[in-house]
């Protein structure tokens, strides 16, 4: 539609300039500069409107080469995309077969295999170790007495730690 739109226009152009030099050469009381300088206008303007065809066309033919372009981009994307997802589900069947165990450090083996999976990372994350540790005694004192020593102690350490910061903001030695 546009292309039938263009040729229109092209031809409306080329019969406007076409009008302009029959009726220069009819008009008898024009004298021969004046008929010269319209010849030389009209070559001037179909000489204009030949050179905006020919940059439409290459324009065009710029488009359609980018176009062209951007669709083999996309069947690469398209291709390399479906590529890692095969990767990744074979990944994932193969961790499948046996539970993930929690182990005190997970290291991939050179060559980038054993990946893990980012489900398994999340459901290992809100889980803390947790420790147990027996504290005896040498006076043979309670167990609530030991917890006692224990918050006293620690207390202690705090707040001798926050007084050790609060020397150091003072001097500016932070």
């Amino acid at each position: 539609m546009v292309a039938k739109l263009v040729e229109d226009v092209c031809e409306g152009i080329e019969d406007a300039l076409n009008l302009i030099v029959s009726t220069a050469e009819r008009s008898g009381n024009m004298n021969k500069e004046l008929k010269q300088t319209i010849f030389e206008t009209v070559s001037t303007l179909r000489d204009l409107h030949v050179q905006l065809k020919t940059s439409r066309d290459n324009k065009s033919q710029t488009i359609s080469d980018l176009e062209g372009r951007v669709d083999s981009m996309k069947a690469k994307l398209e291709a390399s995309r479906g590529a890692m997802v095969k990767v990744h589900r074979e990944t994932y069947s193969s961790t499948t077969k046996e539970p993930a165990r929690v182990t005190a450090k997970a290291v991939a083996p050179p060559g980038g295999g054993g990946r893990i999976l980012f489900s398994e990372i999340l459901a290992n994350v809100g889980k803390a170790k947790r420790f147990t540790i027996t504290v005896t005694s040498k006076d043979n004192q309670t167990s609530e007495t030991i917890k006692e020593i224990l918050k006293l102690t620690s207390i202690q350490q705090k707040s001798k730690w926050e007084l050790t910061r609060s020397r150091l903001s003072e001097t500016g030695d932070s």
